[in-house]
């Protein structure tokens, strides 16, 4: 999203004869990274044509919704949000520049961001493995579980599992407890989950938990591999080798 962040990336790739490809960022609500006006992009677009080692390969926005909306409202804030990557595709090619790529859309937004012309790339990921965060896509199921055993039971009502946040992340709030009525993870600290346990529902030492986290994201990088079941059996072991390779 910026001119000098492009001249270092063509001497870069000039000095080693490649070519990187080029995408810009709009800024459409995250508060993250991109260009926030359209004749900055515009201009940026031009730049970086310009620079030797680069090719420009087209645009990108990335946007988030509040609360839980149903379908009509996130077609409605799709539409508003992803509008303006496409007036920032349209305004970089009524200069002769071409466009390849125009990425957007989450998971959120998966199906309506399909609907919108000019779309190219649909970024959405997280429905994948599912979180909380979006239990209002009931297309979709909660694949990503984290399995805690209770190991102490210290008075009526509470339990302690054993995963905290380094096994779960709380970055979007506490995990939600898995087909156990009555039970739901009151805190967590470094390695331990509190639970609290209704009257009628019970937990003791020994029981296993399944937690579905709110954010998956930061959860999946804190495990070395994924073990899958299907049907109660484990069908498949993944390492994850990726894992701490984060920059």
């Amino acid at each position: 999203d910026q001119a000098a962040n492009a001249r270092d990336l063509s001497k870069a790739a000039s000095a080693r004869g490649v070519e990187l490809g080029v995408v810009i960022e709009l800024e459409t609500g995250l508060r993250r990274c991109g260009v926030r006006e359209i004749d900055a992009g515009v201009a940026l677009a031009k730049e970086i044509v310009s620079l030797p080692g680069l090719r420009f390969r087209g645009v990108m926005s990335h946007q988030v919704i509040p609360d839980m909306p149903d379908r009509e409202d996130r077609a409605v804030e799709a539409a508003r949000t992803i509008k303006g990557v496409i007036d920032l595709k349209d305004a970089i090619e009524s200069e002769g520049i071409q466009i390849d790529i125009v990425s957007t859309g989450e998971t959120w937004s998966y199906d309506v961001a399909a609907e919108i012309p000019g779309v190219t790339e649909i970024q959405g990921g997280s429905y994948l493995m599912m979180e909380t965060h979006y239990s209002y896509m009931t297309e979709f199921h909660y694949a990503g579980k984290i399995l805690t055993t209770i190991i102490s039971a210290p008075r009526p009502g509470v339990a302690i599992g054993d995963a905290g946040i380094r096994a779960i992340s709380s970055i979007s709030g506490m995990p939600e407890v898995f087909d156990r009525p009555g039970v739901t993870v009151e805190s967590m600290d470094s390695d331990h989950a509190v639970f609290k346990v209704e009257p009628g529902a019970s937990l003791k030492i020994g029981d296993q938990v399944l937690l579905i986290p709110a954010q998956q994201d930061a959860m999946v990088s804190r495990w070395d591999r994924f073990i899958g079941l299907r049907k109660g059996k484990v069908e498949v072991v993944w390492d994850i080798l990726a894992r701490g390779c984060h920059n």
